[in-house]
């Protein structure tokens, strides 16, 4: 009863503006840029050094940056490598078509330079969103184009027959490589604060033909397919976060994988935890397992995508809590990953299959986060939802955050993020007072030392 009493108080003081903000808090956002769903989407590049198109990029991405400064944000994820492309100048893989208007084209700039110089100079750190695996969202996507790997690594891929899709194979050393060298160029040449991952790993329905040359070739420990495909990813994970370290062991590395991990006892029992609230769905069929990252000490932050209200069946009350106490645990951070299109979804089924980019794809070649973007931008799932969702839903989810977090520094990354309809996740932040804090100032992390975690410029 007493904490009963406490926590109406404290929420009390929240909607009345007077709530103490805590001293250190993450407070960021995604930025997609995969089929030009937040940026860039008013101009592409037609031609090498188009002054007038590069300027209008820079112009919407300004606003958006001056938009995150205006609403207390001190982070943005911002998406750079979305299929085997880039919004920065690689040494391996193409420009992006989301950026240029044809694949490859250089655009006579580099967008990503661009967004460190202009988000450092407003105290908004810069995480570099990457997602490591996904090469196509249509099969032959990129025929004839630069970086087809279809064509000049055709053993590097998985292809999904039943969603069109491709992926590079997790269980190729070759592509574990690729990986950590992307992540090398770009840790190297840029002066990023962070990496991020999002939840897409292997995809769902992997049949065992499909990476059965593999699994005989590079499987020493003679583990079973789950066990070995999981080793895959972790492999991965700890390659990635080895080579940012030995780069600039000040960059931080993060991950933001489904949002109910370990709710198998046998799993949770591995890492002497009590199983998570809900349904683990990511462990055997896309096999991520995000407490291998923690146990490990691979990652610095994990930012879980926990997309239900709570109360509801996957209570977030429930899982803030465990996931809090899990990073706590094993000395990492913990940013919650929330979206107000999907906890909107109201009942709406989404289809399967839609025109994005006016191209017809399966929505399993998404990732949650970029999935709800679509979905968003495509005026789905925006009807409230039955479990009535309203502003204080997120701002008692974000006092969660702060009431759970055991660091001193807890954090969210918020989806929807910018623009005129995108800002309004924040707008509604600032009238309840749920996103304003005050100096910001450098946190140890943990057992690592010298990681700082939401600190301004």
């Amino acid at each position: 009863m007493k904490k009963i009493l406490i926590f109406s108080i404290l929420l009390s003081l929240i909607f009345s503006g007077l709530a103490q903000s805590p001293k250190r808090e993450f407070r960021a956002t995604w930025l997609t840029t995969v089929w030009r769903n937040d940026w860039p989407k008013s101009t592409i590049i037609t031609s090498t050094g188009n002054t007038g198109e590069i300027q209008m990029q820079k112009n919407e991405m300004i606003a958006i940056l001056d938009s995150l400064k205006r609403l207390n944000a001190n982070s943005v994820c911002f998406q750079v490598r979305s299929r085997c492309d880039a919004m920065y100048k690689s040494s391996y893989e193409p420009w992006s078509s989301d950026l240029v208007g044809t694949r490859g084209m250089d655009p006579g700039y580099d967008p990503l330079a661009f967004v460190v110089q202009e988000g450092h100079k407003r105290g908004i750190e810069v995480h570099t969103w990457i997602n490591p695996y996904r090469f196509e969202s249509v099969t032959n996507q990129w025929s004839g184009l630069p970086g087809d790997y279809r064509s000049t690594h055709p053993d590097w891929l998985l292809t999904y027959p039943a969603t069109n899709n491709s992926i590079l194979n997790p269980g190729h050393p070759e592509v574990l490589l690729q990986i950590k060298k992307i992540v090398a160029e770009i840790v190297k040449n840029y002066d990023i604060d962070g990496v991020i991952f999002d939840d897409y790993f292997y995809v769902s329905g992997t049949t065992d033909a499909m990476d059965e040359a593999q699994f005989k070739l590079y499987n020493p420990d003679k583990l079973s397919r789950g066990d070995w495909r999981r080793q895959n990813v972790n492999k991965m994970v700890r390659g990635v976060r080895d080579t940012i370290k030995s780069v600039k062991p000040y960059v931080k590395f993060g991950i933001s994988p489904a949002g109910v991990a370990a709710s198998s006892q046998a799993v949770a029992n591995k890492y002497g935890v009590t199983p998570c609230p809900g349904s683990d769905w990511q462990y055997n069929d896309i096999f991520s397992d995000p407490l291998a990252w923690l146990s490990e000490g691979t990652i610095d932050y994990i930012s879980p995508q926990i997309y239900w209200t709570i109360g509801s069946a996957n209570d977030y009350a429930k899982l803030c809590t465990w996931w809090s106490f899990v990073a706590n645990k094993f000395g990492r951070h913990f940013y919650s990953s929330h979206s107000l299109s999907a906890m909107t979804a109201g009942g709406a089924t989404a289809p399967r299959m839609m025109k994005v980019a006016g191209q017809q794809t399966d929505l399993s070649s998404l990732s949650g986060i970029e999935k709800s973007s679509v979905l968003w931008n495509s005026n789905i799932s925006k009807a409230p939802a039955a479990t009535n969702f309203y502003a204080s839903e997120i701002g008692n989810q974000v006092n969660l955050n702060r009431q759970g977090d055991l660091n001193g520094a807890p954090g969210s990354i918020f989806f929807p993020k910018t623009g005129s309809e995108h800002c309004r996740i924040y707008q509604l932040h600032t009238k309840i007072s749920v996103c304003k804090t005050g100096t910001d100032t450098g946190r140890k992390l943990g057992t690592t030392s010298g990681v700082r975690i939401g600190f301004g410029y």
